[in-house]
């Protein structure tokens, strides 16, 4: 007696229909533009930025550095004091850690994209003429 084939289960139609999207999304990058846009929010990051680098995260430094000194004296050890320290130096640092991320560039892409026109549309935005 010859057994029945199983049926595709749901497991694998999902998994099929997976694929398939990612394999659409893969032939379309233009869709994918990122870093374009968002300049309404600019004020913001900037007002964010001078309390982070300015009175205000000297003032969250100074009360973090406190917080480790009292929390290194109930604990016994400078630890927790060392940890605030490294928060302070995080939350001063922090704005330039990101603009530094965000506005990557390839300094040497002109020399690149004559080599490769087919990496023009599978750019992610980093790449700059």
């Amino acid at each position: 007696m010859i057994k029945p084939q199983k049926i595709i289960g749901r497991q694998e139609i999902l998994s099929i229909a997976l694929m398939l999207a990612i394999g659409a999304f893969a032939l379309m990058p233009e869709i994918a533009l990122a870093g374009t846009g968002g300049k309404e929010w600019g004020g913001l990051w900037t007002t964010a930025k001078d309390w982070m680098q300015g009175d205000l995260g000297r003032l969250l430094a100074g009360a973090f550095a406190l917080a480790g000194i009292v929390g290194g004296i109930v604990r016994q050890s400078l630890m927790t004091f060392a940890g605030m320290i490294g928060v302070s130096i995080g939350l001063y640092n922090a704005p330039n850690i990101i603009e530094s991320l965000m506005t990557a560039t390839l300094p040497y892409a002109e020399h690149i994209l004559p080599l490769a026109p087919s990496l023009i549309p599978l750019g992610n935005g980093l790449l700059t003429m």
